[in-house]
C-alpha cells in the first residue's frame, strides 16, 4: 500500500492520482512515440518506393529510345500520306511554285519584261518611227509595193554610205574612196570628176595636217519617195556626229545631217558585185545639210 500524504481538500484528489497514474502516462507516451515513429517510417518508405518507381519508369523510356525514334520518323510520313491522299500533287507543286515566284519577284527590283516570241507585224511596227518619217509616208510606201523591212534596208544603206564617206584617215588613203562601192555607175563617174576626196590637193592637205575624221551615226529615216522614169527613189536623212583631229587638235561637231538619195536596184543586178550584199538599194546622189538633192539626169 502506498502512503498518501495528507493534503488539503483542494488537491487531495488530484495529487495521488497524478502520482498513481504517472507511470501509466509515461507508458502511453512511449507507445504513442513508437506509433508515430513507425508511421513516419512507413510514409518514408512509401515515398522512397514512389521515387524509385518514377525513376525506373524514366529510365525504362529514355528520350533516344527506339520507341521515340519510331514515333518521330513515322508521324511525318503518316501526315504526308494523308495530305497526299486528300490533296492532289499538282496542287501542291503549283502552290509551291507560286510561293517561290512571289518571293523571287518581291526580292528583285522591277524591270522591263521582254517576250521572246513576238508577232512579226508588231516587230515591224516598232521600226516604223526610225525607218519612215510619218504614218502617211508609210502608207504611201506600202502602196508602192515595198514593205517596212525594205525601208529599214534603205536606211541601213544610207547610214553605211554616210559613215564611210565622212570617215577620213591620213594614214590610209583608201578611206577617201571607201564609200564608192555603194554608188551607182553614174554616181561613181560624178565622184571621180567632181568630189574633193578624189582631188590631189585635198589629199595632200589631209596628209600634211594629219587629218583624222570619225563618224558616229545617231539616226536615219525615209523622208520622201517618188517614182520617176521607171525608177523608184527614196530620200533618207541621216543624222551624225563628226569627231575630227587636225594637227593634234581634237574637236567634235554635233547635230550634222546628210541627205542621201537612193534608187531601187533589182536584186539580180549587178551580178558581179551586188551593192550591200544585194539588198536592192544604191546611192545616186547626196549632199550635206537639210536641203534634199534633186534627181539627176543619169541616176
Amino acid at each position: 500500500m502506498r502512503n498518501y500524504k495528507s493534503v488539503n481538500t483542494d488537491d487531495y484528489r488530484t495529487t495521488p492520482l497524478l502520482e498513481e497514474y504517472t507511470p501509466l502516462a509515461s507508458t502511453h507516451n512511449a507507445i504513442g512515440w513508437c506509433y508515430e515513429t513507425d508511421k513516419y517510417r512507413t510514409e518514408g518508405l512509401k515515398t522512397e518506393r514512389s521515387k524509385r518507381k518514377w525513376a525506373s519508369t524514366l529510365l525504362s523510356y529514355p528520350l533516344l529510345s527506339w520507341r521515340y525514334i519510331m514515333i518521330v520518323m513515322v508521324l511525318p510520313l503518316l501526315l504526308g500520306g494523308i495530305l497526299a491522299y486528300f490533296l492532289p500533287l499538282s496542287s501542291v507543286v503549283d502552290a509551291l511554285a507560286a510561293h517561290n515566284s512571289k518571293t523571287y519577284v518581291a526580292q528583285r527590283q522591277p524591270s522591263a519584261v521582254v517576250h521572246p516570241m513576238q508577232d512579226a507585224t508588231a516587230m515591224a511596227d516598232t521600226t516604223t518611227p526610225s525607218a519612215l518619217a510619218s504614218p502617211e509616208l508609210q502608207s504611201e510606201w506600202e502602196k508602192s509595193g515595198y514593205s517596212i523591212l525594205d525601208a529599214t534596208e534603205a536606211t541601213d544603206v544610207a547610214m553605211t554610205f554616210t559613215q564611210r564617206y565622212q570617215t577620213i584617215d591620213h594614214r590610209s588613203l583608201s578611206t577617201l574612196s571607201a564609200a564608192r562601192f555603194i554608188l551607182t555607175q553614174a554616181a561613181n563617174s560624178r565622184f571621180a570628176a567632181t568630189d574633193e576626196r578624189n582631188n590631189a590637193r585635198f589629199i595632200a592637205s589631209a596628209q600634211q595636217q594629219h587629218l583624222i575624221q570619225a563618224t558616229s551615226i545617231t539616226g536615219a529615216h525615209v523622208v520622201k519617195l517618188q517614182r520617176h522614169k521607171g525608177h523608184f527613189f527614196a530620200w533618207v536623212t541621216v543624222s551624225y556626229q563628226l569627231y575630227r583631229s587636225n594637227q593634234g587638235q581634237t574637236s567634235i561637231e554635233k547635230g550634222l545631217t546628210q541627205q542621201v538619195l537612193l534608187t531601187a536596184v533589182p536584186f539580180s543586178t549587178p551580178q558581179t558585185a551586188p551593192a550591200m550584199g544585194g539588198i536592192g538599194w544604191l546611192v545616186c546622189k547626196f549632199q550635206r545639210g537639210s536641203t534634199l538633192p534633186t534627181i539627176p539626169r543619169q541616176p
